[in-house]
C-alpha cells in the first residue's frame, strides 16, 4: 500500500484496488500487512472493520539496538514486536508476525557489509500473539530461521470482541469514521457527452 524509506525509489503507492487487506477463507478471515504498513492507523482499521480474525504481518529483517551505535528505537525488532502485539489487541485477531533473518552470505549480496547496525545471522523476531495480545510461542533467537506453530481457537476472537470491539460497540462511528476509497485509480477517465449518441 505505502513503501517505506528507500524503497520509495522503486515501488509506487498501492491503488485504491489495494485497500482490500482481508481474503475470506475456510481457515478464517485473513488479513495481512507489511513492515511499516503496522504503522499507518487507518490501514489497521480497515483491516478490523473488514472483521479479520488472522492476521499475517511480513517484515523485513530488523534488528535490535547495538550499544555504542546510534539507531532510532522505532526501528528495532523489538518495537516492530510491540506494533503487532498492540495490532492483536486492537483488532482482536491473532497476529503471526514472520520475519526474515539474514545471513553473512545475504549481507555481502545486498551490499550491506559496511552497515555495522546487521548483526549476521540475525534480524529475525518471528512471534504469534492470541486475540488478547498474549504471546504464543516461544520467540526463536533472532538468528535461528524455523517455523513457529500453534493452535488457534478463532472463538478467542468473540471472547476479546465482548470487551473491546474498536468497529463495533467500543467505537464512536457518529464522530470518528474512516472512509475508504476502494476505486481503481485510472490516469484517463473519459465522460459522456449526453447531447451525443456515440
Amino acid at each position: 500500500m505505502k513503501p517505506t524509506h528507500i524503497e520509495r525509489g522503486y515501488w509506487g503507492d498501492g491503488q485504491g484496488e489495494s485497500i482490500r487487506p482481508v481474503a475470506n477463507t475456510s481457515f478464517g478471515n485473513i488479513g495481512a500487512l507489511n513492515c511499516w504498513e503496522h504503522l499507518q492507523p487507518l490501514l489497521k482499521y480497515l483491516e478490523y472493520s473488514q472483521d479479520v480474525e488472522i492476521h499475517v504481518a511480513s517484515w523485513p529483517p530488523i534488528w535490535d539496538k547495538r550499544e555504542g551505535i546510534e539507531w532510532a528505537d522505532h526501528m528495532t525488532a523489538e518495537m516492530s514486536t510491540k506494533i503487532c502485539q498492540t495490532m492483536a489487541v486492537e483488532g482482536t485477531c491473532f497476529v503471526l508476525i514472520c520475519t526474515q533473518v539474514m545471513s553473512e552470505e545475504s549481507k555481502k549480496k545486498s551490499n550491506l557489509e559496511d552497515f555495522k547496525f546487521a548483526q549476521c545471522p540475525g534480524g529475525g523476531f518471528s512471534m504469534i500473539f492470541d486475540a488478547f495480545g498474549k504471546p504464543l510461542v516461544k520467540a526463536l533467537p533472532p538468528g535461528e530461521e524455523g517455523i513457529l506453530y500453534a493452535d488457534v481457537d478463532l472463538d478467542l476472537k468473540r471472547q476479546a470482541q465482548q470487551s473491546l470491539d474498536v468497529v463495533g460497540h467500543y467505537s464512536r462511528p457518529d464522530l470518528l469514521s474512516l472512509t475508504a476509497n476502494a476505486t481503481e485509480a485510472r490516469p484517463v477517465t473519459r465522460m459522456q457527452d449526453n447531447n451525443n449518441s456515440h
